[in-house]
C-alpha cells in the first residue's frame, strides 16, 4: 500500500492499494519521478503535482508463491488479485461506486472517492 499526503496536512492522506512481484522493483518504479512521467495514472497524478508530497511504502502481505525473473500464471496471479481486492476494501480505496458494489449496507463509506484506486482488481 502507498500512502501520501501533504506535509502541512497529515490527514489529507490518499492511499494507494497495489501488487507486485518483486516488491523492491515495484517501489523502485513507483520512486522514479521519469517512469511516472511515462506511465500516467491518478495514483501518480495526485502525487507529482507537490514537490514535497510526503510518501510511505507498506508492505500488507507476501504471497510465498513469488518467483523472481518468472511469470505468474493465471492460477498464481488469482490469490494476488483476490488478496489485493480484499485490502482495498478493507482500507477503502475503490470508488464510491465500487465500494457499494462490493461492500455490505452497513460498511462505512465515508472515505469513498478519497483515495486512489479507480479500478476493482478482480475486474
Amino acid at each position: 500500500m502507498h500512502i501520501l499526503w501533504p506535509p502541512n496536512d497529515p490527514q489529507h492522506f490518499r492511499l494507494y492499494v497495489g501488487q507486485a512481484k518483486n516488491s523492491g522493483n515495484r517501489i523502485a518504479d513507483h520512486s522514479d519521478r521519469l517512469y511516472r512521467r511515462k506511465h500516467h495514472s491518478l495514483h501518480y497524478h495526485v502525487w507529482d503535482p507537490q514537490e514535497d508530497m510526503c510518501s510511505e511504502f507498506v508492505i500488507l502481505a507476501v504471497f510465498n508463491g513469488e518467483a523472481e525473473g518468472q511469470n505468474l500464471s493465471r492460477y498464481e496471479q488469482c490469490p494476488l488479485s483476490l488478496l489485493e481486492m480484499w485490502i482495498a476494501c478493507l482500507f477503502r480505496t475503490l470508488t464510491a461506486k465500487d465500494l457499494d458494489t462490493y461492500l455490505p449496507p452497513s460498511a462505512d463509506r465515508s472515505s469513498a472517492g478519497r483515495h486512489l484506486n479507480v479500478v476493482p482488481p478482480i475486474w
